[in-house]
């Protein structure tokens, strides 16, 4: 398989938080993982941050009270100058989630009465074959004291303004192959149980 190939595969296939924490666990110690539906419907930062400085959220899409299976990951994080950051790929913040997902806005009550920023540029669309939100959090991690968003965005987006999905799949491609998330050598997803 080329390498232009691995890469697109990559940008296809849905990573889990054994990946995001092996991309940013090594810059970023204190990162955890929050189930949003394990969140009580009210929730305070300490309930969602659990004595971490960064958390990754893993949002699911509901019909009704059913979860299906399309999620989302976000991150929320004490970065740059220790302001609190929400970073979420599509751009689409935490509104544009709960909007989608149709969910209780439990984080957003979490953060009422909190100034924090948020995402400003999308560095992934909302596209079925786009599935590396896992993979932007995981890299948007890797810079979560140097870089505030506008700033990460920026990166990115002046490297690769037409495919930001390539460049962050380019940097955790390692990971992909590492963890054996696909198999090289037919592009089959092989998931690990």
């Amino acid at each position: 398989m080329s390498l232009g190939k691995e890469i697109v595969l990559a940008e296809r296939t849905p990573t889990d938080f054994k990946f995001i924490h092996s991309v940013a666990s090594p810059v970023c110690k204190s990162l955890g993982v929050v189930m949003h539906e394990d969140l009580p419907d009210k929730p305070k930062l300490a309930d969602i941050f659990k004595g971490k400085k960064a958390v990754c959220i893993l949002f699911r899409v509901m019909h009704g009270d059913e979860q299906t299976a399309i999620a989302h990951w976000a991150a929320l994080f004490y970065g740059k100058k220790d302001r609190l950051t929400f970073f979420d790929s599509l751009n689409i913040n935490l509104k544009g989630i709960y909007a989608r997902t149709n969910e209780k806005p439990k984080v957003l009550w979490a953060l009422r009465g909190h100034k924090y920023e948020q995402s400003h540029r999308a560095v992934q669309k909302m596209i079925r074959q786009q599935k590396y939100c896992g993979c932007a959090c995981a890299v948007r991690l890797r810079y979560w004291k140097t870089k505030t968003n506008s700033e990460f965005e920026k990166f990115i987006l002046d490297y690769a303004p037409r495919q930001p999905g390539v460049a962050l799949a380019t940097l955790c491609l390692f990971h992909y192959t590492d963890q054996h998330q696909y198999e090289i050598s037919d592009g089959k997803v092989n998931k690990e149980e």
